[in-house]
This record gives structure tokens, sequence and C-alpha cells, in this order.
């Protein structure tokens, strides 16, 4: 959309790909044509970024997050910067969002977590899957769940291998468990692991 919206790139994730795309705000910016472009540009997923630090509602859809250019970008003379790992942890919160939860058993009422972790730690529930876990993968896990539970849709894998006790230079899942129904519910990107909402 000449002047308004740009296609700037497109991002390969675990989840598959996701289109990053700018929209410049303004008072004669109409929303609801915006967002119709947006729609009809073919990705499921997508990456806004505004020049506006006021939320536009008109552009909030499922599978796209939107995200003030300023929150996450600087200006220096070099030119502008985005701060990658700012992005990151604004769309896995705008993604955790806009999941379809389910009622966890431990929480308030009002509080709501798609998977259940068992007594003990001793097992992971995600959707109708279960996973058992031992030894230092229930910490590992646990301080995955906390995370969510303080409703942050992602933690460290670096603060969650510490957590957990673990020693030494740990930088992958096949590190802290081999068996791939472990690694089919933790998501895993850009130094950052969660638990998986997509899960079969």
């Amino acid at each position: 959309m000449p002047n308004r919206v740009w296609h700037l790139a497109d991002i390969d994730t675990p989840r598959g790909q996701v289109a990053v795309m700018l929209v410049r705000s303004g008072w004669q910016c109409d929303y609801a044509e915006v967002a119709t472009v947006l729609r009809k540009f073919g990705r499921s997923r997508q990456i806004v970024l505004t020049t506006s630090r006021i939320e536009q509602e008109e552009l909030n859809s499922a599978g796209r997050v939107v995200i003030p250019l300023a929150s996450v970008a600087k200006l220096d003379a070099q030119g502008l910067w985005l701060e990658r790992e700012t992005l990151i942890e604004h769309y896995l919160r705008g993604v955790n969002q806009a999941r379809k939860l389910l009622l966890h058993p431990t929480l308030k009422s009002d509080q709501q977590l798609w998977f259940e972790l068992g007594p003990d730690n001793a097992w992971l529930r995600v959707n109708s899957r279960t996973v058992r876990l031992w030894g230092k993968q229930r910490l590992f896990v646990a301080s995955i769940a906390r995370a969510h539970i303080r409703n942050q849709p992602h933690r460290r894998l670096a603060d969650a291998v510490n957590d957990a006790g673990y020693e030494g230079d740990v930088r992958s899942l096949h590190q802290i468990c081999s068996r791939r129904d472990f690694r089919e519910v933790i998501g895993i990107a850009d130094g950052f692991v969660w638990i998986r909402d997509d899960v079969q």
C-alpha cells in the first residue's frame, strides 16, 4: 500500500513463516483499509510494526501481532536497528495472548493455561499428550511453567537450565532429554523455550 504499508521481510520460525510488515500511522490513516490490505497479503502469521505508540484495534487479528516500532527499535548515526530479543519477546507475548487456552486446575478461576503439570512435576500434559519427566527435567519444565503462570509467554533457555541445576553449556533440548515426545511439547527458538500450545 503506497506510503502506508510495507512488507519488510519473511522470517522462518519453528512454527512456520512469519511476515514482518510496517505501517506508517497518522491522523489520516484509515486503519480498516490497512487491516484489509494485511488480510489480503496472503500470510496467516504477521508481525506488524507501527509508527504509532497507540494500539489500533482495527489491526488486531488472529495470527497478527501488532508492535509499536519505537518499543523494539532504536535510531542512531548508523541507521535504524531492530532489537531482536525485544522484538521476539513482544511477538511471543502477543502470540500467547491470542492462544486458545484451557483452564488449569491449580490457578485462580480468572487465570488459564493450556497445559497441566503433575504432582512433584512428574508429568506434563498438553492437550491429550502426557509426557513423563525425570530428574532435572522436572525442574526445567517447572521453570518454564512458572513463567507461563506469571503471564510470560516464554523463558530464556539459560534461565530454565540454571533453575534446573544443569552444569556445562546446554544449548539444545536434546541435551536435556533425548526423547522425541519431550521435544514435541517444548518449543525452542532464539534462546527461548516455552510449552507448546499446538500439540495434537
